[in-house]
């Protein structure tokens, strides 16, 4: 019975911090083609009450160079929306382009990545470039199979792209509730059982005592 009480008592306790403490999601994707989704995305994310990063909504650190401007960016975020279209992007100086060394980052740093495959209806243009073509393809067969992570997952249109982000972040709010509640209730069993072992071993004491004197 106490062990249903505290669970009780923990869901409510975690209802009330995943109110107080939003959800931080950074977008990331190429940028000129994927404005209008970048948008989208950012306005479903305010929508399930989570704190929308954009880079084009960030301030740029003085004295830090792109990559670790990221790093700054990724320091305390807990999802990254990863959109992709047809192009891969402009190549930092270790030949990978921004957006693949941001997924990157964020896999390191063990940040949930939710990828989406954007389809559209107009094409902005696809990859001229042979290189980034290859690279572009290879990027997106790497986010098929990184460890514990979804699959990238394909989008008809913008509405399909919200109803797909709205539906992971439930989701992985949910997830969180509920491994705080785990993790809170392995603590409750643990001190019981130390308090179980304590009385047990107090009474085999007494147990003990009391054969001398009888």
């Amino acid at each position: 019975m106490n062990g249903l009480l505290e669970i009780i008592k923990h869901l409510q306790e975690e209802a009330l911090k995943s109110r107080s403490q939003p959800i931080k999601i950074f977008v990331s994707s190429t940028f000129m083609d994927l404005k209008k989704e970048r948008q989208v995305v950012k306005s479903t994310i305010n929508l399930c009450g989570c704190l929308p990063r954009l880079a084009e909504d960030a301030d740029m650190q003085p004295g830090r160079n792109l990559g670790d401007q990221i790093s700054y960016w990724l320091r305390d975020i807990d999802i990254l929306v990863l959109l992709i279209a047809e192009r891969y992007g402009e190549l930092s100086a270790s030949q990978v382009s921004w957006t693949e060394t941001e997924v990157r980052k964020a896999v390191d740093q063990q940040i949930t990545v939710f990828p989406y495959l954007v389809t559209k209806k107009i094409p902005f243009g696809m990859e001229l470039d042979p290189d980034k073509r290859d690279r572009l393809k290879r990027f997106t067969e790497y986010l098929k199979h990184i460890p514990n992570q979804q699959p990238p997952q394909r989008t008809k249109n913008t509405n399909e792209l919200a109803v797909r982000v709205a539906r992971d972040i439930s989701g992985f709010q949910s997830d969180r509730r509920i491994t705080n509640i785990m993790n809170r209730l392995l603590l409750v069993m643990q001190k019981e059982n130390e308090e179980e072992a304590n009385i047990r071993q107090q009474r085999e004491q007494e147990s003990y005592f009391d054969s001398f004197v009888g």
